[in-house]
């Protein structure tokens, strides 16, 4: 799952967590498939595609959830959670 945050301009600067008020989540999207299997040692690579506005700042949250087994040890029957983010600022264009 990819969520898209739109990040209001009057954010202070300094620490910012992709939550209200600080942003408003603009778009969700939802991954195809039951179920992904990243093997080791290679490159699993996810894409995903959204429309947004010239010269905003967005922030993206990617969520992987892995399933029951696929780490071995101690959390080996764990549902686990996998986040990354990214703050992004979309370039202006000149009129």
């Amino acid at each position: 799952m990819v969520d898209m945050f739109a990040i209001h301009q009057s954010v202070p600067l300094g620490s910012l967590k992709l939550e209200e008020p600080a942003v408003s989540r603009s778009a969700t999207a939802m991954a195809p498939w039951g179920a992904y299997i990243m093997e080791p040692n290679t490159e699993s690579t996810m894409h995903e595609h959204f429309v947004v506005q010239n010269g905003n700042n967005y922030g993206f949250r990617w969520i992987i959830c892995l399933s029951p087994g696929s780490i071995p040890g101690k959390h080996g029957k764990s549902h686990l959670v996998c986040t990354r983010e990214l703050i992004w600022c979309a370039p202006s264009v000149a009129d």
